[in-house]
């Protein structure tokens, strides 16, 4: 949670690029520039970059979940309205209203 809090801090400011969630490795929380490995998982898809993203997604329930920046709410990844920074950092969000208010900082 303090790296996730300490990203977040380093992001303030940035305008974010609303990005598809297949294109995330959601292990890393990394914009990877393409077509990522889907992830089936109680009838939701995440995304992983390889094999050792896939089990961890899998076998730990808390990878699959973020918190949101504008609100703190805990936010499952593959539901999320996701949003990247210059340095390829993701943001997941609760909904498009903290996306738009996240990205006008």
């Amino acid at each position: 949670a303090t790296e996730t809090a300490r990203s977040s801090e380093q992001a303030e400011g940035a305008n974010l690029v609303r990005t598809q969630a297949s294109e995330v490795c959601m292990m890393n929380d990394r914009y990877m520039g393409g077509e990522q490995m889907p992830i089936e998982i109680d009838g939701k898809t995440y995304y992983g970059c390889c094999a050792g993203c896939q089990a961890r997604l899998e076998h730990d329930e808390e990878t699959r979940y973020a918190i949101d920046p504008v609100s703190g709410a805990r936010v499952d990844k593959a539901t999320a309205i996701i949003g990247r920074d210059e340095k390829n950092r993701v943001y997941y969000f609760e909904n498009i209203e903290n996306y738009a208010s996240y990205h006008r900082r």
